[in-house]
């Protein structure tokens, strides 16, 4: 039942289109077992002797008009199913794209990229089929087999009898394999998202795999992976074929035995020939439906199984009604920020930060400092508010930093991570990443103050330069400073810096201080490194050092910030 609420939450919008396509599919079902009934007339009246010309004329013009109005309906039913399905799939991925984004960094710490891509791909997919290939023949099949039982007994009643008690004799054996299909089901659904797993974070990783010449290696594990996915495949491709053939070959066996004994007239001697027929196509029907019942079933499976899924990851109704933002524009954001007895840490067993507190005042240029893993990308982490504290709090000019905050203060940080991520596309896309509407001669600014303008002009194409995927085309300190050029081009109130000068050489990285100084001597920036030499301007210096934060305010203005003010 939730399942099928979770369902109806997405579908409810389409319910006209869908009564319409059932109301066809109602009369596409009646027109087929319509069929067999005109057949019998018209069989019996070529067969009981010279009749009624007109009689039979009518019977096949009304055949005719029965096979147009089912095909022209059956066209409708078919397409608008299918276009629901795309619709259905659609909206569930847009929306599981919506609840991914805004996941905690935490989330990804726990589950794989590629597991969740295989999800908002590979398992979205298998709800599509949900009207066409689930409700539409487990809908006509009910009718098939209602209808024709009650035809076949109009018919003929004990023949209907036998059928029936045929039917019924192999469903213990068939109930017996069925319970293993969901097991299997379930099993070959996770197989599968491994290998997507292992496909995509190869690819990932493909600049490693070349250079320590795994490819042969990489082969082979994704071979033995693929091997794993088809051997449980192949077993639930086994046990259902088994099961549908060992139905289809004992029905039809029951079905020649009816119609051998109506056609010798041994058993039924007053059986007339169309009516054998019609019996026969009944039966047949009947038969086809219920051994549609196991693909029907398996259907039900797969979209239950991607269901179960997508409502793990997907936020309740509740969930997604998120409350009022308390700030009403990023431009008031003035860059004040304190940590308040933050306690935090990336597993229960490891506190990164103890207790820690601190204030940074708006238009401070502080360098944070420490040992590697003293918790310097941590304190990045926490202002951006990628993780939650588990005790204190971090403020913003005087507003937590929480879901209920978060997205509107993020609009007033740029922030360089130590391994900064540039997307496949255009120079000029990545640089307006973060600011849609950027004109050119704020690109070019940017450009200017990451030190990057001779670059562009050297490209072919300039700003239309297309940069490979993660900026396999680039290096280090190039991608470095396209990400700070993301990063200041729309003049965030906070500016986080994470290493962003290791892999600068010295003269490159002292003019970038110097511009940066220049455009931000009034705005808050962090500088999280362990090279502050030519760092320009420090006036407070937080330094971690086993969990905790030594704060020191006032620092001596180097020579380099002396000339960068002087050039002012």
């Amino acid at each position: 039942m939730n399942r099928v609420r979770f369902l109806w939450t997405y579908a409810s919008k389409w319910k006209g289109q869908i009564l319409l396509s059932i109301t066809a599919l109602t009369f596409v079902s009646f027109t087929s077992l319509l069929f067999p009934w005109l057949v019998k007339h018209l069989v019996d009246e070529f067969t009981n002797g010279p009749g009624n010309g007109e009689t039979t004329q009518t019977l096949a013009a009304l055949l005719v008009v029965v096979l147009l109005t089912s095909t022209v309906l059956g066209y409708y039913q078919q397409t608008r199913m299918n276009a629901l399905g795309i619709l259905l799939r659609n909206d569930l991925r847009l929306a599981l794209y919506r609840a991914l984004l805004e996941q905690p960094l935490g989330f990804y710490k726990e589950n794989r990229v590629g597991e969740l891509s295989a999800v908002a791909t590979e398992e979205v997919a298998k709800v599509q089929p949900l009207f066409s290939n689930f409700l539409a023949p487990l809908y006509q099949n009910g009718l098939f087999v209602l209808g024709c039982i009650g035809l076949m007994l109009y018919l003929n009643w004990l023949a209907t009898l036998l059928v029936l008690v045929v039917m019924v004799l192999p469903l213990p054996y068939i109930l017996r394999l069925s319970k293993r299909i969901p097991t299997i089901s379930v099993e070959t659904q996770k197989s599968q998202g491994r290998a997507h797993a292992f496909f995509e974070e190869t690819l990932v990783a493909i600049r490693e795999i070349k250079g320590f010449l795994r490819e042969r290696l990489e082969l082979q594990r994704y071979n033995a992976v693929l091997d794993d996915s088809m051997k449980t495949e192949l077993a639930g491709s086994s046990l259902r074929v088994k099961i549908s053939q060992a139905v289809y070959l004992l029905l039809s066996l029951v079905l020649l035995a009816v119609f051998y004994a109506g056609a010798s007239r041994s058993l039924f001697p007053d059986w007339s020939i169309g009516g054998l027929i019609a019996f026969y196509f009944y039966a047949y029907m009947m038969t086809m439906a219920v051994i549609s019942v196991e693909r029907i079933y398996l259907t039900y499976q797969n979209i239950a199984g991607a269901i179960d899924r997508l409502r793990a990851l997907l936020p309740s109704v509740e969930q997604s009604q998120r409350p009022s933002v308390a700030v009403s524009s990023a431009k008031a954001v003035q860059g004040n920020i304190v940590f308040h007895n933050v306690t935090f840490g990336y597993t229960s067993e490891h506190q990164v930060l103890e207790d820690v507190s601190f204030a940074i005042e708006p238009g401070t240029w502080v360098l944070v400092s420490g040992p590697s893993g003293s918790g310097k990308s941590t304190v990045m982490n926490l202002i951006m508010g990628f993780y939650e504290t588990q005790s204190g709090q971090v403020r913003i000019d005087g507003l937590e930093m929480n879901d209920k905050n978060a997205s509107v203060l993020r609009r007033a940080m740029g922030f360089v991570g130590q391994d900064p991520l540039l997307l496949h596309g255009t120079l000029r896309e990545n640089i307006a990443f973060t600011e849609a509407g950027a004109t050119d001669a704020r690109i070019q600014d940017a450009l200017r103050i990451a030190c990057l303008s001779d670059l562009v002009r050297e490209l072919p194409d300039g700003l239309d330069t297309i940069v490979g995927e993660r900026g396999y085309t680039l290096s280090g300190g190039q991608k470095v400073r396209i990400a700070i050029a993301r990063a200041i081009v729309f003049d965030p109130s906070i500016l986080i810096l994470d290493e962003a000068n290791a892999m600068l050489e010295s003269d490159l990285e002292k003019q970038l201080w110097s511009n940066l100084l220049t455009c931000r001597k009034d705005k808050t920036t962090l500088i999280l490194t362990h090279h502050a030499g030519n760092i320009p301007r420090v006036d407070q210096h937080l330094r971690l050092d086993g969990g905790t934060v030594h704060s020191t305010f006032n620092i001596q203005l180097s020579k380099t910030a002396d000339l960068a003010l002087r050039a002012r």
